[in-house]
């Protein structure tokens, strides 16, 4: 048994007004808690735990990376970089149809 189910078994939740209350948690050490800062430093740690990368070398990270692909070219790229002109700006304003774009109170301007 791993420590998250062992923290997991002794979490108590009891139904008060249709909410579920934590009552306490146990530690690493298996020890009993029950303060709010006990209980958030254990979830604390548990998270930083399981999303720490420390086990990670540059070589595991370079190969996983291998696979990536960018989606986006630099010519591609280029081209979203570009300012619009005043043109652009008028043609698609005046392209979109009335009930494309609705007012402030929701409705199209139909």
């Amino acid at each position: 048994m791993n420590i998250v189910d062992s923290v997991l078994e002794k979490i108590e939740a009891s139904t008060r007004k249709a909410r579920n209350k934590i009552k306490g948690l146990v530690d690493v050490d298996g020890l009993w808690k029950d303060s709010h800062s006990d209980m958030a430093a254990i979830i604390e740690q548990y998270f930083k735990k399981i999303f720490s990368s420390s086990s990670l070398s540059p070589e595991d990270i370079d190969l996983v990376l291998e696979g990536v692909h960018p989606k986006l070219t630099s010519p591609m790229s280029r081209l979203l970089d570009l300012r619009f002109t005043g043109e652009e700006i008028r043609s698609s304003v005046f392209d979109i149809g009335p009930v494309k774009a609705p007012r402030r109170d929701g409705l199209p301007a139909l």
